[in-house]
C-alpha cells in the first residue's frame, strides 16, 4: 500500500504542479520564489489531505469474490479453499461496510444468480465466508437501485461515513477505493483519484423479457442518476467507495462505459442521496424497498418543440385504475415538473417518479391544451 500511496502522491503532485504552473504563468503578480513556495505548500497540503482521507476510509472497504457452483452444488474452483491465501478468484468485486455487525453493501449485479454462487469477503487480510443478508425471510437485494447487502461473521468493523451527493458539483476532487483485478484480498484496497466529471448520467440499457414491456428500464440508473468520474475504475471496483476529501462516501462505484477502440473508460457511481439512504435502511432492516408508479405511457416532445426550448414529457396513454387516472391526467398532457424538479423528457419523469416510495404524494405541473368545443 505504501508503494501505491507513493505513486498517488507523485501523480497528484505532477498534475497539481501543472495546474499551479499554468496559473502562475497567466497571473504572476509577485516574486517567482515566493510563488514557488506557495505552490509547493499547496501541493503538500492537498497531498497530506488525500493520504489522510484514504487512511481513514480504506478500513471500511472490502474485497469480494464470487465462486460459482455446479448443478450438484459443488464449487467449480474446488482445488483451493476460497479462504486460503493461495486462492485467486475468477470473479471479484468490492464492497463497503455499512454496519459494525458485519453488513457489507455492494452492487446487486455483482452477485449474479444468488442460488448458484458462494461469496467470500476479505477485509485487511481477514477472510470471511459471506451470505446475502436476510431478515424476516426477505433477501437484502434491490435490482431497481442495483444495491445488495452481504453478511459476514464479524462484529468489530468500521462503517463507512455517508455524505450527500446533492452537494456535488463538476470539478470536485474525489477518491475511488476498490479491488482492481482482485488484488485487494492480498492486502489493503487500492486508491485512485480524479474529479466529478458530470452528474445525472445514464447507465447503459439492459434488455428485459418481452412480457415486461419493450424499452422499459431495468434499473433506476438507466434513467439518469449516476455520478461520472475520471477516477480510474478498473475491473473489480464495482461496489467500491467514491469518497470526498471530507472522508465521506458520496457514491458507490458501479460500472464502466468502455467504447471499442478506447483504452480508458468513463467511471460511474450510484449517488448517496435520499433514495440511496432509504433503500439502504430498508435492506439493513429486512424490508423490501418499494417505489412509486404513476400509470402513464409517455414520450419526449417533438424536435420542433425542443428546438423552441420547450421541455417535458408528453402523455400518450393513461392506464385505467392507476394514480394517474385518479388524478385526472389525460392523453396530450405535458408534465413539466415533479415536486418542483424540472422534467426534460420521459426518462426524467419516470426517474423522479421511480425515486418515490409507494403511496407518496407528488405534485405534478402539467400543461394542457383547452378542450375544443
Amino acid at each position: 500500500m505504501s508503494q501505491h500511496i507513493t505513486w498517488l502522491s507523485r501523480s497528484l503532485t505532477h498534475r497539481l504542479s501543472l495546474v499551479i504552473l499554468f496559473y502562475m504563468i497567466c497571473s504572476a503578480r509577485g516574486p517567482l520564489a515566493a510563488q514557488e513556495t506557495t505552490a509547493a505548500d499547496a501541493v503538500r497540503a492537498l497531498e497530506a489531505l488525500t493520504v489522510d482521507t484514504i487512511a481513514r476510509t480504506e478500513k471500511s472497504v472490502v474485497a469480494i469474490a464470487r465462486v460459482r457452483k455446479d448443478a450438484s452444488g459443488n464449487r467449480r474452483q474446488a482445488t483451493v479453499d476460497p479462504l486460503s491465501p493461495d486462492f485467486v478468484p475468477n470473479e471479484f468485486a468490492t464492497g463497503v461496510v455499512v454496519d459494525e455487525s458485519g453488513l457489507v453493501l455492494t452492487n446487486y449485479h455483482v452477485l449474479g444468480e444468488i442460488a448458484q454462487n458462494d461469496y467470500f469477503v476479505w477485509i485487511q487480510r481477514r477472510p470471511f465466508e459471506a451470505s446475502v443478508h436476510r431478515l424476516q425471510k426477505v433477501m437484502a437485494v434491490d435490482p431497481w437501485t442495483d444495491l445488495a447487502v452481504l453478511k459476514i461473521d464479524a462484529a468489530d468493523l468500521v462503517p463507512m461515513p455517508l455524505g450527500d451527493s446533492n452537494l456535488l458539483k463538476k470539478g470536485m476532487v474525489v477518491i475511488a477505493l476498490g479491488n482492481p483485478y482482485g488484488i485487494a484480498r492480498q492486502g489493503e484496497v487500492s486508491a485512485s483519484w480524479g474529479i466529478v466529471s458530470n452528474l445525472g448520467r445514464k447507465a447503459p440499457r439492459r434488455p428485459l423479457p418481452a412480457e415486461n414491456g419493450s424499452g422499459a428500464a431495468a434499473s433506476l440508473h438507466e434513467l439518469g442518476t449516476l455520478i461520472q468520474t475520471d477516477a480510474r475504475l478498473n475491473l473489480g471496483t464495482s461496489g467500491g467507495a467514491l469518497v470526498n476529501l471530507r472522508g465521506q462516501m458520496i457514491g458507490l462505484t458501479s460500472s464502466l462505459a468502455a467504447l471499442q477502440g478506447y483504452e480508458i473508460s468513463a467511471g460511474f457511481a450510484i449517488p448517496v442521496d435520499g433514495t440511496f439512504r432509504r433503500v439502504l435502511a430498508d435492506l439493513k432492516a429486512g424490508r423490501r424497498p418499494d417505489f412509486g408508479f404513476l400509470g402513464v405511457q409517455a414520450t419526449g416532445l417533438s424536435r420542433f418543440d425542443r428546438q423552441r426550448g420547450r421541455r417535458g414529457a408528453l402523455v400518450e396513454h393513461v392506464l385505467p385504475g392507476t394514480p394517474a387516472a385518479t388524478a385526472g391526467l389525460r392523453r396530450g398532457d405535458i408534465i413539466t415538473r415533479v415536486n418542483q424538479q424540472p422534467v426534460h423528457d420521459s426518462d426524467t419523469l419516470f426517474r423522479e417518479i421511480g425515486r418515490q416510495p409507494a403511496l407518496a404524494e407528488v405534485a405534478l405541473q402539467v400543461l394542457r391544451e383547452p378542450l375544443k368545443k
